[in-house]
């Protein structure tokens, strides 16, 4: 069955808060329905506060831990430069890397957003893919999995080229972490019903059950070391594309779609 993962549209501050509103007045009102159509906008409460929520400490806090990690990031490269002090190098590199990390950190909830702007150019979605797919066979090969690719003659579309190749980074390693006992990871672009399609497709044991209805909710991970915040930076990306997402998932794999609208050239 292929389930959506998240509205069409980017909703603005203004009417998120709206339809948040909408929808609690909604609960409110069937508490004693069991109406499961009547209920199902309600579903989307919880997810939507926590974008808002993440979209404003994003925006609100970015620059003010941005600004004191440049100051330190600078003074670390200036005591780097120093003859007497060459016996810390590696400490001030390992500090450096730190910082670097941190910047990241802080661009992933940047990513998540909702008014973050993007660069749109018109290019072959085709030629994103390829650009990420030797990154992806060397990963894949660490781990015993194979990458293929499956491409559509053209699809020209309108994008921010570094946030497309950022949801298909994402979106892949995430199939290829869910294939530990190795597996092909496959990539495929098509055109259907007027639309670009992109699919990626894995050959794990698919999504448990009690994850699929938290998928995309901030810092929700099923690993040990993972942030929760991919499938949310690539919600926010589709919704600035004005994409849409949906997976199919089941013991023999998991496959997520993206559909965007496509450009005629």
């Amino acid at each position: 069955m292929l389930t959506t993962l998240l509205p069409r549209k980017t909703l603005n501050m203004k009417y998120l808060q709206r339809f948040i509103a909408f929808c609690k007045s909604l609960q409110n009102n069937n508490k004693n329905n069991n109406n499961i159509e009547k209920e199902r906008p309600v579903r989307y409460v919880a997810k939507l506060e926590q974008t808002e929520l993440i979209s404003r400490m994003a925006a609100g806090v970015a620059n003010e831990i941005r600004n004191p990690l440049t100051v330190i990031s600078g003074y670390i490269q200036l005591l780097s430069l120093r003859d007497e002090l060459s016996h810390l190098k590696n400490y001030l590199t390992a500090m450096e890397e730190a910082i670097k990390q941190t910047d990241c950190l802080i661009d992933d909830f940047l990513s998540i957003a909702q008014g973050k702007q993007v660069q749109l150019v018109m290019v072959d979605l085709n030629q994103v893919v390829l650009e990420v797919v030797p990154v992806l066979e060397a990963k894949a090969r660490r781990i015993n999995c194979q990458v293929k690719t499956d491409l559509a003659k053209d699809v020209p579309m309108l994008i921010d080229t570094k946030e497309i190749k950022q949801l298909v980074m994402i979106m892949a390693e995430n199939g290829l972490e869910a294939m530990p006992k190795g597996g092909v990871l496959t990539i495929k672009t098509y055109v259907e019903n007027g639309q670009a399609v992109l699919a990626i497709c894995d050959e794990g044991e698919g999504i448990p059950p009690e994850v699929i209805t938290k998928l995309g909710t901030p810092f929700l991970s099923t690993k040990e070391d993972g942030s929760g915040l991919g499938l949310a930076i690539c919600q926010g990306i589709a919704a600035r594309h004005e994409a849409s997402i949906f997976f199919e998932t089941g013991k023999q794999g998991t496959t997520f779609y993206i559909h965007f609208p496509l450009q005629i050239s």
